[in-house]
């Protein structure tokens, strides 16, 4: 009857060892798959930290806003100036052409 009990706490052993093995294995696979995807993860950020790097500043943005806006307000004035030398000219044409 000890031969018995013997070879049935040795299977029993023999299944948590297995089941142990088991374990350590799923435990081995979990971490690997985990480390993967925080790798991935960290691939991720630092793509996003280099395109974030080469995006303009507000600083630069209005700079080159305030610039834009000067140079268009330039135009503009131009643009009206050329109107009021036409309309003057026009004005200037008409007279000289309708006197006899």
């Amino acid at each position: 009857m000890e031969k018995a009990a013997d070879l049935e706490r040795q299977r029993e052993m023999a299944a948590l060892s297995l089941a142990r093995e088991t374990i350590d294995k799923s435990l081995n696979l979990t971490r690997e798959a985990m480390d993967k995807r925080l790798e991935a993860m960290n691939e991720f950020r630092n793509a996003m930290a280099d395109a974030a790097a080469k995006y303009i500043t507000r600083t630069e943005w209005d700079f080159a806003e305030a610039a834009s806006n000067k140079r268009a307000s330039y135009i503009e004035r131009l643009v009206w100036m050329g109107l009021g030398a036409v309309a003057l000219a026009v004005a200037f044409l008409s007279y000289v052409l309708k006197k006899p």
